[in-house]
């Protein structure tokens, strides 16, 4: 029936407490008092108050702090294989985050339950949830190819599969782990991780944060390396875990794309390692102790001294030295590093100061100065001498050397004096055909026989005087 006039009065009069703000054919929209319209969405008023943001289109107005976010889901590639979810939160303020976070899971329900949707159908689903990026923090939990092998924190009940991902993502979790029993779900928080296993028939899937965020792959070609190829924000998880991980794939291989250590590859890295570990694990990154990482590659990792230097690596083998040397050579398996300015001989050990060449006799070697070579004496002793000469002794780091049928009978006014091995040396002197040296009583050192001394002549000739006669001048 057509409405009379006073029905038509009290129709386009707003309830109490609320003002008229539009009067359009066949309808009046109205907002609370001290509130003001925004927008029109199907039909409706969205009136909000002063300091409230508002999206247009959006049905509802945001706190001051908070932006709007929708809601979308979409069917992945596989059901119950692979899920990911992306978080973007309008403030990354850990208060602010949290409400918005909670919020949002609190729709998800409401709009699961509209839609009469299967919590379970979650495991099939990928879900993106968006608001304003200038203010956004974006979070991604990828589903694995395999396990984890490790510690988890107790299993907790959870609605949803987002309810695991929120309370991962509020515990800076790098990852968790989705446990069905009698149809209903449980989570558990990755606590420490030691290593990936095969997933096979499991009734678990476990979940990795994801610092590519731009990795959009089928299920089908998912690598965990690419999942963890761009820089980790810490403000969203433990990003020395997630470099621990990346590295454990790198070693692994990166290659292999859900970085299980096959068993054939075991001996080698064993071998490599000095690891009788069945099962590559994350310590088998470790380096002894004393020495750090320096690089890592596929089924090896390469360890230096600590404060040194990777040089090179042979087979599988790191070479090191320190910051300022360089690798001169490899000998018996240990690294020959070199000063700049030192000379090395190619296939010895040592390396020799400016001014000196290397040396060897039978197996000794030594650096000696240029223009001497290694020599040994007559009681096993080494030391460098000049070409044609032996060596004596060494003596006040100096090394004294005679030449070829003399030896060394001591020193005068500290030069060594060399004599024949039968040969007496006295004053300084050797003396052969049974003399003995004498000093004169000007400082002349002459051989005269036994019981004599030895004088100057008038003639300037220098002779020997018996004991008991006094000799001078003629």
């Amino acid at each position: 029936l057509p409405l009379t006039a006073d029905q038509q009065a009290n129709n386009i009069e707003c309830p109490e407490g609320e003002v008229r703000v539009d009067v359009k054919k066949g309808r009046r929209l109205c907002c609370p008092q001290k509130k003001e319209l925004m927008d029109i969405v199907n039909g409706k008023a969205v009136c909000c108050a002063p300091g409230e943001n508002h999206q247009k289109g959006a049905s509802i107005c945001c706190p001051r702090g908070e932006s709007y976010s929708k809601l979308h889901t979409v069917n992945d590639h596989e059901n119950f294989k692979r899920t990911s979810l992306t978080i973007t939160s309008p403030d990354t303020s850990p208060s602010n985050m949290r409400l918005s976070l909670v919020f949002l899971f609190r729709l998800l329900g409401e709009i699961l339950n509209l839609l009469s949707v299967d919590r379970l159908a979650l495991y099939g689903l990928s879900v993106l949830i968006t608001s304003c990026p200038a203010h956004g923090v974006r979070v991604r939990y990828t589903e694995l190819g395999a396990k984890y092998v490790g510690t988890f924190k107790p299993e907790k009940p959870v609605g949803t599969l987002h309810d695991c991902t929120a309370m991962a993502y509020r515990g800076k979790a790098i990852g968790y782990r989705i446990h069905m029993e009698d149809d209903k779900m449980k989570c558990a928080l990755l606590k420490e991780f030691v290593r990936f296993e095969a997933l096979e028939d499991s009734e678990v899937r476990d979940y990795i944060l994801t610092t590519n965020l731009d990795d959009n792959s089928c299920p089908a070609t998912r690598n965990v390396t690419n999942f963890l190829s761009k820089p980790c924000d810490p403000e969203i998880g433990d990003c020395a875990s997630l470099e621990q991980i990346a590295d454990y794939c790198l070693f692994v291989g990166s290659d292999i794309a859900n970085c299980v250590c096959r068993d054939l590859a075991l001996t080698h890295i064993v071998i490599i390692l000095l690891t009788p570990a069945p099962k590559l694990t994350l310590r088998d990154l470790e380096c002894p102790v004393g020495q750090e990482r320096v690089d890592l590659k596929k089924e090896k990792r390469l360890c230096c001294p600590v404060g040194e230097k990777l040089a090179e690596e042979r087979d599988g083998k790191a070479f090191c030295c320190p910051q300022k040397k360089e690798l001169k050579d490899v000998v018996g398996g240990k690294a020959v590093c070199c000063a700049p300015g030192e000379n090395h001989k190619k296939g010895t050990t040592l390396c020799c100061p400016p001014g000196e060449s290397y040396s060897k006799l039978e197996n000794t070697e030594i650096c000696c100065p240029n223009g001497r070579t290694l020599s040994k004496s007559s009681k096993g002793t080494f030391g460098c001498c000049p070409t044609g000469e032996h060596f004596e002794k060494n003596e006040g780091g100096v090394d004294h050397c005679c030449e070829a049928g003399l030896v060394l009978k001591g020193f005068n006014k500290a030069q060594p004096v060399c004599c024949e091995s039968a040969a007496s040396f006295q004053e300084g002197i050797c003396c052969t055909d049974g003399l003995v040296g004498s000093r004169a009583s000007d400082g002349h050192i002459g051989c005269c026989m036994p019981s004599t001394t030895a004088f100057k002549g008038s003639d300037g000739l220098y002779r020997c005087c018996p004991n008991n006669k006094k000799c001078g001048k003629d």
